[in-house]
């Protein structure tokens, strides 16, 4: 019976675990797209792979089941590198240049909130309210 209970509880917490923020993948144009369709906002994390504090936040807060719920639900998330193509075209067009960057964009690519550096899980889904309050 024990075994039964520790592998339930092992179950629970590894489902609270593994929610994460949903990052979409394709061209800022196709982002754009799916955020007019959607009318959602769009949520940008610019990072590098060098970045140490871009590293700690999706190791901690965009692994938080909490975070991940209220970003999958009010925004389209889009991750851009960037050291790649797409990466220095958006950092281009933000003018960024502090790793980690979080942009807050209307569906018509205008940034509404920037953020830069590392946040814990609750600051984060507060800062998603404050930019969700911009559009009231």
């Amino acid at each position: 019976m024990r075994v039964l209970i520790l592998f339930f509880l092992s179950l629970l917490s590894f489902t609270s675990i593994a929610q994460q923020i949903n990052f979409e993948i394709g061209s800022f144009e196709q982002i754009l797209e799916k955020a007019k369709q959607e009318n959602k906002l769009i949520f940008v994390d610019l990072y590098a792979d060098w970045c140490g504090p871009c590293k700690i936040m999706e190791a901690t807060t965009f692994n938080h089941s909490e975070v991940a719920e209220v970003y999958n639900n009010a925004f389209v998330n889009y991750k851009v590198n960037i050291d790649e193509p797409i990466g220095k075209q958006v950092k281009a067009k933000y003018n960024v240049f502090a790793y980690p960057t979080y942009l807050f964009l209307s569906p018509s690519a205008e940034v509404l909130y920037r953020l830069e550096g590392v946040f814990k899980p609750a600051e984060m889904i507060e800062e998603a309210e404050f930019a969700l309050g911009l559009l009231k």
